[in-house]
């Protein structure tokens, strides 16, 4: 049996999803959130699309923080994610966690906090930050990731970008 996976990557939503989230993630598997939720109203409106796998971010209260972890791996087809809202920079993150046993049972680090998208290789991790899915800085448009895996190989990875 395939472990075919398509999972929806978002982070910073900071309160109410924008609409075109819903129609980006119609098809997921999974979906992760990065951190800063900004309220509850996400966590529910993303559990009706899919299973939802998420940390705490800084913005987010105790109505977040109580449920959700700073930091946790998940495996969604076959990959290790490990996903943590604050990370300043994928070297010194590296750096820094590289001896943590939960870090090093990751194949791709997930991070939000800098509203900023970026896919990147360090070492053998692949690094996602999917940008903000409402506040988005530098870019013009707010953003989502999607991870396309299956058995185990990661097959296509990509920022999807929308207006609002």
């Amino acid at each position: 049996m395939s472990a075919y996976k398509k999972i929806g990557i978002i982070s910073d939503t900071h309160g109410p999803l924008l609409t075109p989230v819903f129609n980006i993630f119609e098809s997921v598997d999974a979906i992760i959130h990065a951190g800063d939720f900004g309220s509850p109203g996400p966590v529910e409106e993303l559990e009706a699309m899919a299973p939802i796998y998420g940390v705490s971010g800084n913005v987010d209260g105790f109505d977040i923080t109580h449920r959700f972890p700073q930091k946790r791996i998940v495996n969604i087809g076959d990959i290790n994610f490990y996903i943590q809202h604050i990370i300043h920079d994928p070297v010194s993150h590296y750096l820094k966690l590289k001896r943590d046993p939960l870090f090093s049972e990751a194949d791709i680090v997930v991070f939000g906090h800098s509203h900023v998208p970026i896919i990147d290789h360090f070492g053998r991790y692949l690094y996602i930050n999917p940008g903000s899915a409402k506040e988005p800085r530098v870019v013009l448009n707010p953003s989502v990731a999607i991870v396309i895996v299956d058995d185990g190989v990661i097959k296509e990875t990509w920022i999807e970008t929308f207006e609002v």
